[in-house]
């Protein structure tokens, strides 16, 4: 059973809506100022306004810019706009505006004002148990014993240097406790960083293999079927603006009940109930998006390596690597193309069930095919999109908003024609389940809502390779 978030409760959706930015700057290649004619100019200095709580050196780390610099006119376009994208990035802010002012002769001073975000969320939670909306609403009736509820605490921004504390507890059939705290840089130069993160879940249904490719479930009522428990540590180093390596160790303690050890022995593998196991991984990410939450330029490469169980413990020995990459690319006023792609493998032939993840879960998934699981050591798939932006809304806000604190509003909608393609590669549950070890191909139009907190909702019309077609909905968010 794979848990993913999905709703937040709409109390906050009123107040907090989704970030936009603006630069200004004179892109020519040169200049007219006091009567001369300027190629270059320096960088006298640099003034931030608006950072009521973030530290001033949090906003510089960001820059691509730095006192003193001797920079072209339309070098410094573009180190702007490459640094406005860098802030908003870091989610802190609803608003940066990057302007020049003091120009004398050659010499300029860059003034930049944020607008930061509200930092303190307790929110009433709602989550889904299940692999997808689409799956819990039309395969499992929407019923609400596949929903956890409870609180969720965020504080962002912790001491003014981009700190994250995430706190869970959540009820119901599927139970959760989380404690997660995140610090991005930990020494002067800024470019390491740690993550912490402990959880335990417990769970009265579990899905205990599949069939025609369609979960197989067991529920008991007066019985917690699976319970987990995590400890995970992160040190990320980031030397520079779009590299970053993450090197992460974990400890995995995992039980099921004996009765879904019987329903499938290979859940652990040789019928165990209890599997432990710790991780190591190691993963490097260049990340060249514009916006992050939904990029419309750029791109972004991943790639990972992870070795699950180091000689410690012996029910587990999978070795794993999977590598993505993203491009996005914008023509004429408002079209935009993008693909994505990814590549998972993994050794060996047999793994525990619970560890065999292939397509449909969270973003791993082939359109049209979001009601069916593809488990398999292996996977890959492409993802081609042609959109065009055809509302484009900023809307001021007040300056006494505490949320918004008159940042302006981008509510942006997207028509999108989409195809998809996947394979997954399985050795082991393939003669009951038709659609593993064959090609996926799915396809249709689509609607993206873009709003508050970086959050897109996603309505998509889709038909597969077998010729069914339905609709189906997504949603990314900041929560």
């Amino acid at each position: 059973m794979r848990r993913i978030r999905l709703v937040r409760m709409a109390l906050l959706m009123v107040a907090l809506l989704s970030p936009t930015s603006l630069v200004s700057a004179q892109s020519d290649s040169s200049a007219q100022k006091n009567g001369l004619l300027v190629d270059y100019v320096t960088l006298h200095s640099i003034i931030i306004d608006g950072n009521r709580k973030t530290k001033p050196q949090i906003i510089l780390r960001e820059l691509t810019f730095f006192v003193d610099d001797t920079i072209t006119l339309p070098d410094l376009t573009v180190k702007m706009e490459e640094s406005r994208n860098n802030l908003m990035n870091t989610g802190l802010f609803n608003e940066v505006v990057i302007n020049i002012k003091n120009w004398v002769g050659t010499s300029i001073d860059i003034n930049i004002t944020v607008k930061e975000r509200w930092y303190t969320f307790p929110v009433p939670s709602v989550d889904l148990y299940d692999r997808n909306l689409n799956v819990w609403w039309a395969e499992h009736n929407h019923n609400i014993k596949w929903l956890q509820y409870g609180m969720r605490f965020y504080q962002h921004n912790v001491r003014g240097r981009d700190e994250d504390l995430k706190l869970a507890v959540l009820f119901g059939y599927s139970q959760q406790y989380q404690v997660q705290y995140n610090i991005p840089y930990i020494n002067a130069r800024q470019n390491i960083g740690l993550r912490f993160n402990t959880s335990y879940n417990r769970s009265k249904n579990i899905t205990y293999g599949f069939a025609n490719n369609k979960d197989l479930v067991h529920q008991d009522v007066d019985e917690f079927q699976r319970r987990t428990f995590s400890i995970l540590t992160d040190l990320v180093y980031k030397p520079a603006y779009y590299n970053r390596y993450v090197f992460t160790l974990s400890y995995n303690d995992n039980k099921i009940s004996n009765t879904a050890a019987l329903l499938n022995p290979n859940y652990f593998l040789n019928g165990q109930t209890h599997q432990r196991y710790i991780t190591a991984q190691a993963t490097f990410i260049r990340d060249h998006r514009d916006i992050a939450a939904y990029p419309l330029k750029g791109s972004y490469f991943e790639i990972t390596l992870s070795k699950l169980g180091i000689g410690l413990f012996d029910n587990v020995n999978v070795i794993s690597g999977s590598t993505r990459f993203d491009q996005y690319i914008p023509f004429g006023k408002n079209w935009f193309v993008s693909s994505q792609n990814k590549i998972k493998l993994s050794l060996p032939r047999t793994q525990p069930y619970n560890l065999n993840r292939g397509l449909g879960y969270s973003k791993d998934y082939v359109s049209g095919y979001e009601y069916y699981v593809i488990d398999g050591q292996s996977f890959g798939y492409t993802k081609l999109d042609l959109k065009n932006r055809f509302l484009n809304l900023r809307i001021r806000t007040s300056e006494n908003n505490p949320f918004l604190k008159g940042a302006r509003i981008p509510i942006t909608l997207y028509g999108r024609m989409f195809i998809n393609a996947g394979y997954v590669k399985d050795d082991l549950y393939f003669e009951n389940n038709p659609l593993n070890n064959k090609l996926l191909l799915g396809g249709g139009l689509g609607l993206d809502l873009s709003i508050i907190y970086d959050t897109t909702f996603r309505f998509d019309y889709a038909i597969n390779k077998l010729g069914e077609h339905g609709f189906y909905f997504h949603v990314n968010s900041f929560f």
